[in-house]
C-alpha cells in the first residue's frame, strides 16, 4: 500500500506547476470527496493517461468508505467523461474501470433498514424482474437494439469487461427464472439458429485445423 502512495505522490510532484501542450485534465491532489478543496496548491494538470493512473493509484491506498468513493471515481474515468468527445478509452482501461465499479458496489455494506428502504422503492417499478412488458414495448426495445451500432472498439471494450466475470449461483438462478417460458418470434428464432450454426461451424473448423497441425508436426 505504501508503494502506491509513494508512486501517487511522485506523480503529483512531477505534475505540480507543469505546463502541458495539447489536451490535459484538471486533477485534485486530495480529491474533493475526501476533503480536498479547489485552491491552486491542490490542483494539477495531467494527461488523460496520467489522470487514469492517478485515480487507479488512489484506489490502492485508500480504505473503507474512502476507497469506495475512489472506485466510483475510477469507473467514471473509464467511461471517458471529459470535454474531449473524441477521447478513446483503451480496452484495458475500460475493463479496469468496470471492475472498480463492481468492487465498489460489492464493498458497500447496507443496514437492514437501508435494504428495506431500497426494496420498498422498487415497488411498482415496471423494470423490475418478473414484471410483464407489453408487446409494443418489446418491439420498441428490439428495434432499438437492432439499430444500435457496435463498433469494433465498443465490442473490444465489452469483451474485456466480461473477461474472468462469473455470476453467483443466485444470479444464475434469477436469469434462468426470467428465461423460463419466454417466447421468441419466428424471426428471432431464425437469427438465433443461424448464429448457433455459424458458431459451431467455426469451432469445428478450428478443431480440424488444430488436428491437421498436430498430425503434420508429428510427421515432421
Amino acid at each position: 500500500m505504501r508503494k502506491y502512495r509513494a508512486w501517487y505522490d511522485h506523480l503529483m510532484a512531477r505534475a505540480f506547476g507543469r505546463e502541458l501542450d495539447g489536451y490535459s485534465e484538471r486533477h485534485h491532489i486530495i480529491p474533493r470527496s475526501l476533503g480536498g478543496n479547489d485552491d491552486p496548491p491542490n490542483i494539477v494538470r495531467l494527461t488523460y493517461r496520467e489522470h487514469f493512473l492517478a485515480h487507479w493509484l488512489l484506489t490502492k491506498f485508500t480504505m473503507g468508505r474512502d476507497r469506495i468513493k475512489m472506485l466510483h471515481a475510477l469507473h467514471r474515468m473509464g467511461n471517458a467523461e471529459s470535454d474531449d468527445k473524441n477521447l478513446i478509452v483503451a480496452g484495458w482501461q475500460y475493463a479496469v474501470a468496470r471492475k472498480a465499479q463492481r468492487d465498489a458496489i460489492l464493498g458497500m455494506k447496507r443496514s437492514a433498514e437501508t435494504r428495506a428502504k431500497m426494496s420498498q422503492a422498487q415497488v411498482g417499478n415496471t423494470k423490475a424482474l418478473g414484471k410483464s412488458v407489453s408487446e409494443k414495448s418489446r418491439e420498441a426495445t428490439a428495434k432499438r437494439n437492432r439499430e444500435r451500432v457496435f463498433t469494433p472498439e465498443i465490442r473490444a471494450n465489452l469483451r474485456m469487461a466480461q473477461l474472468g466475470r462469473k455470476d453467483s449461483p443466485e444470479t444464475v438462478a434469477i436469469k434462468s427464472k426470467v428465461q423460463m417460458g419466454r417466447l421468441h418470434p419466428e424471426e428471432t428464432k431464425v437469427r438465433m439458429s443461424a448464429s448457433a450454426v455459424k458458431l459451431w461451424a467455426g469451432r469445428r473448423a478450428r478443431r480440424h485445423a488444430n488436428l491437421i497441425c498436430a498430425v503434420l508436426s508429428f510427421g515432421a
